[in-house]
């Protein structure tokens, strides 16, 4: 669980940045998205820590123990399952392919109007006889 809250946090620290865009948003969102389907299989740092304190009975020479006297049974989290719904709940919140083709050819074609306005804002410079009016 905790590999899991601090890689959110770090991926939502990550989307609030002031010099984040789509695109950039979207890759780092698929690379949660991978690093989480990784984690299915052998878990976190943290996880195996955790699993080796438990088989140990301590943790960091403090005794682990269970709650006899408690009414309620702990139960064990399917690390795949839950590897699994927060894939599919970050892959809920992807752009559709569509949509991802249509943020790169606009970004593309406004990387290209403005290399074209800049050339001829340079030729203006050399020559009056080329005016552009928008």
């Amino acid at each position: 669980m905790y590999d899991t809250l601090q890689e959110l946090s770090d991926l939502s620290e990550s989307l609030q940045t002031e010099s984040i865009n789509l695109p950039k948003a979207h890759r780092l969102i698929v690379r949660q998205v991978e690093v989480f389907c990784a984690r299915k299989s052998d878990g976190g740092m943290f996880y195996q820590m955790a699993c080796q304190a438990v088989s140990a009975g301590s943790f960091n020479g403090v005794v682990i123990i269970q709650n006899q006297s408690s009414s309620r049974t702990d139960k064990l989290i399917n690390r795949s399952q839950f590897y699994q719904a927060l894939v599919d709940a970050l892959n809920c919140r992807l752009m559709p392919a569509s949509e991802q083709t249509l943020i790169s050819m606009s970004l593309f074609s406004f990387l290209t109007l403005g290399l074209q306005l800049y050339r001829l804002s340079m030729g203006s410079r050399n020559s009056s006889k080329h005016t552009c009016t928008f």
